[in-house]
């Protein structure tokens, strides 16, 4: 009896761990970028975030997505893709694509240096986030029509 409660006990805990991605997996994948980013991005961005890591930042915006001035970024956090693994927006819940796209119009090419500091700074924020959750297989939904074939990855 003791083995079989213990043993649920660490299936409960093991389970729990291997689904969620939270802050740990933002904190990963922001810590990997951050260690490919050149001195000078580094620096730029370093800048804009008040002297702080893109990893202090890898889950703000699971912090603000239910606020009123994020409620349109709610469905960013996800993403889908064709059966060539090309992105796409789909049934507007999969969208992280549509966040990702519309942050970088604005700061690439030096967009950024028309905008005020803290507009950087909350674009800089949503991408560190949103390709953190690109690289979660639980925000993401496969499809290969050619096999009728759909893997929801999304909880």
């Amino acid at each position: 009896m003791k083995t079989r409660i213990i043993t649920a006990l660490l299936s409960v805990v093991i389970c729990a761990n291997a689904w969620a991605f939270g802050r740990i997996g933002h904190d990963a994948v922001a810590a990997i970028a951050e260690a490919n980013l050149t001195p000078a991005a580094k620096a730029t961005i370093e800048k804009y975030l008040d002297g702080k890591s893109i990893v202090y930042y890898a889950s703000w915006m699971d912090n603000v997505r239910l606020q009123p001035a994020y409620h349109h970024t709610d469905g960013w956090h996800s993403a889908s893709f064709d059966a060539n693994g090309k992105s796409k927006v789909w049934k507007d819940r999969y969208r992280s694509n549509l966040g990702i796209n519309t942050e970088m119009a604005k700061v690439e090419n030096g967009g950024y240096k028309n905008m005020t500091d803290s507009a950087v700074a909350v674009s800089i924020k949503i991408l560190v986030h949103l390709i953190g959750d690109m690289h979660c297989p639980g925000h993401n939904f496969f499809e290969d029509k050619s096999q009728n074939v759909y893997f929801y990855l999304d909880g």
